[in-house]
């Protein structure tokens, strides 16, 4: 239902795309990330990191799902070290966004920090 908030990712046909893949990809990363908990196995957490980079290749809220990942982790009390995991993918995801994928001028320029200006 996070996909509602904004009537006009509804009423787009292609703008809805990108919400109900994101949410998809929002919801198997936190399934991946519990089955991770609930079988003890780090693979998991590969799985969740995978529907993490579609979600932020998909649209620019993706980003988010990488914290949300390792919040839900902490919450799940997983070990420590499996934390490098998410971790890892979301340094690597960020600098193809920013830095190494076309049109990365576009997206630095809108994270600009320029107080003064």
């Amino acid at each position: 239902m996070l996909g509602l908030v904004n009537g006009r990712m509804l009423l787009h046909s292609y703008e809805s795309v990108h919400v109900y893949l994101l949410t998809l990809a929002v919801a198997l990363a936190g399934i991946a990330t519990f089955e991770a908990w609930q079988r003890q196995r780090w693979h998991w957490l590969l799985w969740a990191c995978a529907a993490c980079t579609v979600a932020m290749f998909c649209f620019g809220s993706g980003v988010a799902s990488f914290p949300a990942v390792i919040v839900l982790a902490f919450a799940l009390r997983l070990p420590a070290r499996w934390y490098a995991i998410p971790t890892a993918t979301l340094a690597i995801c960020l600098f193809l966004y920013l830095f190494a994928l076309p049109g990365d001028q576009g997206v630095r320029s809108v994270l600009a920090f320029r107080p003064l200006d």
